[in-house]
């Protein structure tokens, strides 16, 4: 007769809890859990240290409590065996942090409301835009130069795609990891491109914008550039990524036939990522008509120029033209492009 011998349970200690208490995230991590425990030790020095640094008044550091009790909870639930609430502790972690940015940001709800009136006579020229001028259907001159600015603003963005898309090409190949790897050089071209493209994609199009209208002055070519360059860098990234994901098997058949670099790249990588391409260039086509109107809203031409002086000269019917010219344009626009991508994916 056999004889088991006997199974310890070896009790979790009492103070896991109150060192918690303490020192939040401790009695996580002495309990085996140590990203939670450091997730929750950094949230919560995270909050202390931004109320501190942005000189919020004391009481903004009741926003940490609940995590700080929640936490002690969260550490007796595990001490126990029991499973943990990690959403309720997720969601008092975040609580601080969107408690100080209402703060930081200055929300106020009751002068959203008593500042309505002031946005009435912007909505009735929504409502009554100067469309046509006297007897009949003829176009007033608001309409007209609305018409002529919009054509600037969508060939400012097919200018800016088509320049961003052919220098994006040679980035995304070295930007690529699965056509760089094998030796130092390549690695360095693949550092450098990646790293190239994130600073330029780092910077948002608006601040390139007034860059290059310092630089060549008011007007669409300043949009141009400013829209160009981070093309280049969005659909760069996007471009390396499908170089990325392609099958390798005609690279490997390719390469197994003495072919070089080049010849690799021209038939066995460009013909998988031609279409995904396409609808990659047509969708950022339509990205930079969007953007081409804030842009125009710092000097760099089109439609969002003279939207900006209109409503800075308070001409609402003449702005509320412009915004229903920018709306069905960029709807108009966004239908075709989705066609376009799904005929060719």
């Amino acid at each position: 007769m056999s004889t088991s011998a006997p199974q310890l349970r070896v009790p979790v200690p009492s103070y896991m809890a109150p060192l918690s208490l303490l020192v939040p995230g401790l009695g996580q991590w002495l309990l085996g859990h140590r990203g939670r425990g450091a997730g929750i030790l950094i949230a919560f020095f995270l909050a202390v240290a931004l109320s501190w640094t942005l000189r919020l008044p004391p009481i903004a550091l009741l926003a940490v409590v609940p995590l700080w009790l929640a936490n002690v909870w969260d550490t007796h639930l595990l001490a126990h065996r029991r499973p943990p609430r990690t959403a309720l502790l997720m969601f008092l972690g975040a609580l601080p942090f969107y408690l100080i940015g209402w703060y930081v940001t200055n929300i106020d709800l009751e002068r959203l409301v008593r500042g309505a009136s002031r946005v009435r006579p912007l909505i009735a020229g929504l409502f009554q835009p100067s469309v046509f001028e006297g007897e009949g259907w003829q176009l007033s001159e608001t309409a007209r130069l609305v018409l002529s600015r919009m054509g600037e603003t969508i060939a400012q963005a097919l200018m800016a795609t088509f320049v961003g898309a052919v220098l994006a090409v040679p980035f995304s190949i070295f930007a690529a990891r699965n056509l760089m790897a094998g030796n130092r050089l390549l690695v360095t071209l693949y550092v450098l491109s990646r790293s190239f493209m994130n600073v330029l994609r780092a910077v948002e199009p608006l601040i390139m914008a007034i860059v290059f209208v310092v630089w060549v002055g008011l007007g669409p070519f300043a949009g141009v550039l400013a829209l160009a360059v981070h093309t280049i860098a969005a659909l760069g990234k996007l471009y390396s990524e499908s170089i990325e994901s392609i099958d390798p098997g005609p690279i490997e058949a390719i390469r197994a036939t003495g072919a070089n670099q080049l010849q690799i790249i021209v038939y066995g990588v460009l013909p998988q990522v031609i279409p995904p391409w396409i609808a990659f260039t047509i969708y950022r086509w339509d990205i930079n008509v969007r953007m081409s109107t804030i842009i125009g809203f710092v000097g760099g031409g089109g439609i969002g120029f003279l939207l900006a002086q209109w409503i800075r000269l308070q001409a609402f019917r003449s702005a509320g033209t412009a915004i229903w010219g920018i709306a069905i344009v960029v709807i108009v626009l966004d239908y075709l492009s989705a066609k376009v991508r799904q005929r060719v994916i």
